[in-house]
């Protein structure tokens, strides 16, 4: 509200004619003698005081130039928040199944089949983790891309025997096993595990050179050796033959060793050709076997060293006090 000043007291036929006005109860001699109808006086207390916000309002907006709302800070798309929720449940998490990935962050332009492999494996994980049709189909579609590009790097003998390569053939095997329930396609899993296989036969005994190739090379163990104790089948000898190249001393080499020597022996016992007691002469060395890896001291197991000197009684008193004294 906005104060105007002292109201004139004058008709609004006198202040339109600017001309002083008698102010009469009835009707001002002016109007009267015009022969004019007035329209009587205002009341002071309505035009003290004047509403000017809507002038207010325009007058703003004549100055200022007109400005969407802004939106929100940040928005994360759905690719976005797929690949934050694959990194968060199978790469950061404690029993992740990809510690190693974050090495493959910024991989060369020519890895696109990983991009691609990495974004549909994370849509299908959202998808899955939201029961969401319309991501679902995302993924496929970024899955047929992987498939087309993973092809395409095939061809190339350096980029085939790469790191980005193999991962990518064992994401598509993840991509197969979180879809296996909707698409019914658990052949085309077991396809991708022998590729990865292929993909390590070609590359030699070099490759356990590697930290990151070692890793690769485990899971895809692990996960041929989970399809034979599902299916009943032997292990490839291309899986065998590459064991051979892992170092002897390593404890997680042995014990893949172990869960090896475990598959082929109750792949054995239902075929029938391990009977009676070869079967419990071959767990009980299975067990030995597993004690000696557990009683051997692991890397992390601290070193004793003798000192030069040895302290004297008063050195231990004076120690144990300030123990004390902290506590």
């Amino acid at each position: 509200m906005v104060y105007c000043g002292k109201p004139s007291k004058s008709c609004r036929q006198c202040r339109k004619r600017d001309i002083k006005c008698d102010k009469k109860r009835e009707s001002c001699g002016q109007c009267t003698r015009a022969h004019l109808i007035c329209p009587g006086y205002y009341d002071e207390s309505q035009v003290i005081f004047r509403d000017e916000t809507e002038s207010i309002v325009r007058k703003v907006q004549i100055r200022s130039p007109i400005t969407s709302s802004p939106g929100p800070l940040f928005s994360p798309c759905v690719e976005d928040r797929a690949k934050a929720l694959f990194i968060s449940r199978y790469v950061f998490c404690r029993t992740g199944r990809f510690p190693y990935m974050e090495q493959f962050w910024l991989s060369p332009p020519h890895h696109t089949h990983l991009a691609a492999c990495l974004q549909a494996v994370s849509l299908a994980t959202l998808a899955l983790e939201f029961c969401s049709i319309e991501i679902l189909q995302s993924a496929r579609r970024q899955y047929s891309l992987t498939l087309h590009l993973t092809n395409r790097a095939l061809l190339c003998p350096h980029i085939a025997q790469h790191n980005a390569t193999l991962l990518t053939v064992i994401l598509l095997y993840m991509y197969e096993k979180l879809t296996e329930s909707q698409q019914n396609n658990a052949s085309d899993g077991w396809k991708h595990l022998d590729g990865a296989l292929t993909i390590l036969q070609l590359s030699g005994a070099s490759q356990f050179n590697d930290a990151i190739r070692l890793q690769l090379f485990r899971q895809v163990s692990m996960c041929i050796l989970l399809r034979c104790l599902r299916r009943g089948e032997d292990l490839p000898p291309g899986l065998l033959s590459l064991r051979k190249f892992v170092d002897p001393t390593d404890k997680d080499g042995q014990l893949e060793g172990l869960l090896m020597k475990f598959t082929e022996l109750k792949i054995g016992t239902q075929r029938g050709d391990i009977l009676g007691c070869d079967i419990d002469v071959e767990l009980k060395q299975l067990d030995f076997e597993l004690l000696q890896i557990c009683t051997e001291p692991p890397r992390w197991k601290f070193s004793e060293a003798m000192a030069g000197y040895v302290p004297d009684k008063e050195f231990f008193i004076s120690l144990i006090e300030s123990i004390n004294i902290s506590l």
